[in-house]
């Protein structure tokens, strides 16, 4: 699932947002560049494919008997 971009109001809306939060620790991570170009996504993996549905034998659903109920007191 790829995440939307936003958009250049939303972009404004956040940056005001994390000026004005103080965080609970210290970071030693260094701070995201948001003037950079974003990194192109890498071309998907070919997928595999498998055996067809029809080959696949199909296993009947096993029925589970619920637990036994507890007696209720006062």
């Amino acid at each position: 699932m790829s995440r939307r971009r936003l958009s250049d109001d939303e972009r404004v809306l956040w940056k005001g947002v994390t000026r004005s939060i103080a965080p609970l620790r210290k970071s030693s991570a260094p701070e995201l560049d948001t003037a950079a170009p974003p990194i192109a996504p890498s071309s998907p993996k070919p997928r595999v494919r498998s055996a067809p549905a029809a080959a696949l034998p199909i296993a009947p659903p096993k029925h589970v008997a619920p637990p036994p109920l507890t007696a209720l007191t006062r």
